[in-house]
């Protein structure tokens, strides 16, 4: 596996993967598996996807809906894999949430150690800052796809391509038609606070509900300061994150 500009990547992949999440590691796992070579690409800078780039800070879907305080994953295989590294990595055990939701808090450095560690497993070769602007197509077959990998031009010919970028780049490109929604999950703010006294996660809670309806019955705050949430427990080091849901209007 190479990950660096000065080495060539494998441009004749039996699977060119775009996209470097978890789905991209998902897939470059199961190919990894039956014996195929493969190419990843992302463009960014780093993997993860959404899950490091966006900080979401859960894990939702792992688990079955259930009212037992004991959560039971919904697969196994690499998913399973995958959560339970993280859950040991970022040093987190499953929440149980409403309705019978649970959820994972992960450690985003957590995340972005093993996205490079699976990567460097099942991955043959990975190009980061990597932008796909072309396709070629002959009887409705990818013969070609072209990149600019670091900013210099590849040509990739592989044998199979899956698209797990989230933005359907190979389906534009390819003339496709694709399916649209005109609702989407709205935008959010993640940030941290340092220096907090190491208390109980309900207690923390509690009180940064009151003071923000406080703030926003005095008018000091605007209303949507009620969209804030925190998305991890505090940490032994007094650190705490939030998300602040931004209105779309």
């Amino acid at each position: 596996m190479n990950i660096s500009s000065s080495q060539p990547l494998l441009t004749q992949p039996d699977v060119l993967i775009v996209g470097g999440g978890i789905a991209g590691l998902g897939a470059a796992f199961g190919a990894a598996e039956e014996g195929a070579r493969v190419a990843l690409l992302e463009k960014n800078g780093f993997l993860g996807g959404k899950a490091t780039a966006a900080y979401v800070g859960t894990v939702c879907g792992l688990y079955y809906r259930s009212e037992s305080p004991r959560p039971r994953f919904v697969m196994g295989g690499p998913i399973k894999a995958f959560a339970d590294q993280l859950q040991a990595q970022s040093r987190t055990r499953p929440i149980s949430y409403r309705n019978g939701l649970h959820f994972l808090p992960y450690d985003r450095f957590a995340f972005l150690f093993i996205c490079d560690k699976w990567a460097m497993q099942y991955a043959d070769s990975i190009g980061l800052h990597a932008y796909v602007h072309g396709l070629s197509v002959e009887e409705r077959q990818i013969t070609a796809v072209n990149a600019l990998v670091y900013h210099q031009p590849v040509v990739f010919m592989p044998r199979t391509v899956v698209d797990t970028s989230g933005e359907a780049v190979i389906a534009r490109l390819s003339g496709m038609s694709m399916l649209k929604s005109d609702e989407y999950q709205a935008s959010a703010l993640v940030f941290s606070l340092l220096g907090l006294a190491p208390v109980d996660q309900n207690t923390i809670s509690l009180a940064l509900i009151r003071l923000v309806q406080k703030g926003i019955a005095s008018e000091d705050l605007p209303p949507d300061c009620g969209r804030l949430v925190r998305r991890a427990r505090l940490r032994k080091n007094g650190k705490a994150l939030f998300k602040l849901g931004i209105p779309s209007a």
